[in-house]
């Protein structure tokens, strides 16, 4: 089960019906006032009784012979891999459907000056616990000084 947070009514029913398309028929939407939030889930399951605990005896009795066993683990590992390939095609859909009108246009722009503020803000903190003594660079316990022209706001390729 996948639960996510939906920002909208409208985004949730999307995620909802991309799930159920790609075959996570038991998916659904539990929606308040406050709160939209999507179950995307699957039913693959293998359910057998294959032995029985004697409670009395304390021992494990097999029900079933062990080349039955070995069906067993073989369509198991057969729904691991309908569940990989289910997995792999939920992100490739939300990656083709929803995430790629994110970061386009104009928004994009921003949230890519929103980034790098940001990446900025984290480096000029860095440099400041570094000089006051308070970050540790690892080097057995010595706390390095920064050259902000070397290491600094200036060269943020390497954060």
């Amino acid at each position: 089960i996948l639960h996510v947070e939906a920002r909208t009514l409208d985004s949730a029913k999307n995620l909802v019906n991309l799930a159920v398309e790609i075959g996570y028929r038991e998916s659904g939407l539990l929606t308040t006032s406050k709160r939209h939030m999507v179950a995307i889930r699957t039913s693959m399951k293998l359910e057998t009784p294959i032995a029985y605990l004697n409670l009395s005896t304390q021992k494990i009795h097999l029900l079933v012979d062990l080349s039955y066993l070995q069906l067993l683990i073989n369509l198991s590992n057969q729904n691991f891999d309908e569940i990989l390939r289910k997995i792999n095609d939920l992100l490739s859909t939300l990656d083709n459907n929803l995430f790629r009108s994110i970061g386009s246009g104009d928004d994009g722009v921003k949230k890519e000056e929103r980034r790098e503020r940001k990446r900025r803000d984290v480096l000029a903190r860095q440099i400041g616990l570094r000089k006051s003594g308070t970050l540790s660079d690892g080097n057995d316990g010595d706390v390095s000084t920064v050259d902000d022209e070397s290491q600094g706001l200036d060269n943020l390729d390497n954060v």
